[in-house]
């Protein structure tokens, strides 16, 4: 399992030395690769965080929108999570989830008529980087199945200039903030001055995490520290941001290479439809 100190190591030396030749590049777009591969990242950063929400909400039902194989849901019921349910678009290869097939739903988060509705409710709901891929349109609705799932939260988003796939809504936390604001959902922010530096965690993660919580439930919460209004904390980690988004952090045509593997790991369609066009052109010439 590659760790973020190999994959840090990896860019700093494209960045600091961009002119040698002398680079594997293959090694160090291995080590991306499997860095940025979902498990490698979503399992120690959950194994990490799961244990300190237990320990505040102690959360007996679960839901997770956006669960992708559910490796979330699962580190939930590790710790003696007795309901779950994952929700996420149908691409989600069955074969590939590591909770029951029974707990997953699919739903297309970016579909117009977009709305979940569950027998029961949850006591935590969970949302971890999905937000920004679901289209502006859908934003309010999201928030609205969140809030009717569960008293509780747990939200991370890509804000502006966060790099990933089908990153189509990026905002910043203030604006999500005042979202959940319009159902009295309050933000708290337990976890990020916990985890900021434990580099077993993907970076947006500790970027990004917050709760949201409706004021009932946070004042039957003692333990989550209070926020004073106007101290709502937006920062973004400096040193990731000038690795990954300066534009003298990396040559060009290593970032674009970057794209093109993980376009072609992650959507055999693409990589389909690129063979073919390889075909096409060797029979026009």
């Amino acid at each position: 399992m590659a760790s973020q100190l190999a994959i840090d190591s990896a860019l700093h030396a494209l960045r600091t030395e961009p002119q040698r030749k002398t680079h594997n590049t293959g090694e160090l777009m291995d080590q991306l690769e499997s860095f940025i591969d979902e498990g490698n990242v979503a399992v120690p950063s959950s194994t990490v965080i799961v244990p300190l929400v237990k320990e505040w909400l102690s959360p007996k039902s679960v839901i997770d929108i956006g669960c992708a194989y559910g490796i979330w849901l699962k580190a939930f019921r590790d710790q003696g999570c007795e309901r779950i349910l994952g929700v996420d678009a149908d691409w989600v290869d069955r074969n590939k989830l590591v909770i029951p097939p029974e707990c997953f739903l699919a739903r297309d988060l970016a579909a117009t008529d977009l709305w979940l509705t569950f027998d029961q409710r949850f006591d935590l709901a969970v949302c971890l980087e999905t937000a920004e891929h679901v289209p502006l349109r859908n934003a309010n609705l999201l928030v609205a199945c969140l809030v009717s799932a569960a008293p509780a939260v747990l939200f991370s988003a890509a804000p502006p200039g966060q790099m990933g796939h089908r990153h189509i809504n990026c905002q910043p936390l203030y604006w999500w903030r005042e979202l959940f604001a319009l159902y009295d959902f309050r933000m708290r922010d337990p976890l990020r001055p916990l985890i900021r530096e434990d580099q077993r965690i993907g970076w947006w993660y500790r970027q990004n995490m917050v709760l949201f919580a409706d004021s009932r439930y946070i004042n039957a919460k003692p333990a989550l520290p209070e926020i004073p209004v106007g101290r709502e904390c937006e920062w973004v980690r400096y040193e990731v941001f000038n690795e990954f988004f300066h534009p003298k952090s990396a040559p060009r045509a290593f970032v674009s290479e970057v794209w093109r593997r993980i376009h072609r790991r992650m959507f055999p369609q693409v990589k389909e439809a690129a063979r073919r066009r390889a075909v096409g052109a060797k029979r026009e010439y």
